[in-house]
């Protein structure tokens, strides 16, 4: 992440932004001078793209993946006249989906309503997010959930029942 008032606050804070299948942005080497780029979200070295796209058959790096680190979010402004013209981009539908967000304890609505916000000539940057009124559901991967449905439903009932039977055996000695 690069330094611009959208994203500060978010780094200041510590978050990370997740956007998923985000796209590459290939920018052109005859832009007018007059443009100004301010690359703000970017991937690492290690990154790479899948030249297979949705074909792929696999999530490893294959000969013909484009190494990265890929720009996938930038700011660009241009002045024209009196005004400024903004554009605010970002390669990734899906980082808007509440799923994805919730990955990220919000991070990337907080990045949206920051651009909004710079757009509008805003100065305030929204940095508390709004309480979620929705219910949280707990998620239990299979294994997990068969490994104690064993143990509550099998060996803890077969412990009280041995134990059960080792009192009635020991009583009966006596």
């Amino acid at each position: 992440m690069n330094n611009h008032n959208v994203i500060n606050p978010i780094m200041e804070a510590g978050y990370s932004i997740l956007m998923p299948v985000a796209q590459g942005i290939q920018l052109s080497d005859s832009l007018r001078d007059t443009v100004k780029v301010n690359k703000l979200l970017t991937t690492s070295t290690k990154a790479f793209s899948k030249v297979a796209g949705y074909n792929m058959t696999t999530y490893d790096k294959e000969a013909g993946d484009i190494d990265g680190p890929f720009t996938v979010g930038l700011i660009l402004t241009e002045p024209v006249g009196q005004e400024e013209t903004e554009i605010f981009w970002l390669t990734s539908a899906q980082m808007l989906e509440t799923t994805s967000n919730q990955m990220v304890s919000g991070a990337n609505f907080v990045l949206y309503l920051n651009a909004v916000s710079w757009m509008c000539k805003q100065e305030s940057k929204i940095t508390i997010h709004a309480k979620n009124l929705e219910a949280d559901y707990l998620t239990v991967p299979t294994s997990a959930a068969s490994a104690w449905s064993f143990i509550v439903i099998g060996l803890i009932p077969l412990a009280f029942v041995g134990s059960g039977v080792a009192m009635v055996i020991q009583r009966r000695r006596k």
